[in-house]
């Protein structure tokens, strides 16, 4: 069983090594590659349940849903890796992000749940993605300067992808 990280591009596959909010590195023999985050469409790690492909297949889909209903499906296993772990909290929370912003529950908690995962996994490649969700979120709620303050963290990241997407957002919530 290998990690996969589906690139724009193509698919990487080896051990992933490190992860951090602004790259997965991945290795493949003795060689070592970084990819940056604003390139990964996707991570399939090794030995991950059926239900967090499922789900995250449901996710990147537009049908948050059936994400829901997959990743209800997953027993609590204190020895899963941490890696999996981190992706079944934020496929969670992105899909009641998603529903959320369709009309379907409360932007407000949903917000409060993604503050929660970005607060207890600081160091996922999903961070961006939780802060973008994050600001939509509080834009939805009629928040908008606490929208714009969420959607500036983008920009402190050193890749230029991050600081226009940022920059995009931020005149979107004015």
């Amino acid at each position: 069983a290998v990690d996969r990280i589906r690139r724009q591009n193509g698919v990487d596959s080896g051990k992933i090594t490190a992860i951090t909010p602004l790259g997965v590195t991945i290795s493949k023999g003795s060689v070592e590659s970084t990819v940056p985050t604003e390139d990964i469409e996707s991570v399939s790690l090794a030995s991950e349940p059926t239900e967090l492909t499922s789900a995250r297949n449901a996710v990147l889909a537009g049908r948050p849903q059936e994400a829901l209903d997959s990743l209800g499906k997953l027993a609590d296993d204190p020895a899963r890796r941490d890696e999996i772990a981190a992706d079944v909290d934020f496929y969670t929370v992105l899909a009641k992000a998603q529903l959320a912003l369709a009309g379907a529950g409360s932007p407000e908690e949903v917000a409060a749940e993604v503050r929660n995962f970005l607060a207890r996994r600081n160091r996922s490649f999903h961070v961006p993605q939780g802060i973008e969700a994050l600001g939509d979120l509080l834009v939805a709620a009629g928040q908008y300067g606490a929208a714009r303050t969420e959607y500036a963290k983008l920009a402190k990241a050193p890749a230029a992808y991050f600081q226009l997407k940022s920059a995009l957002l931020v005149g979107q919530a004015w």
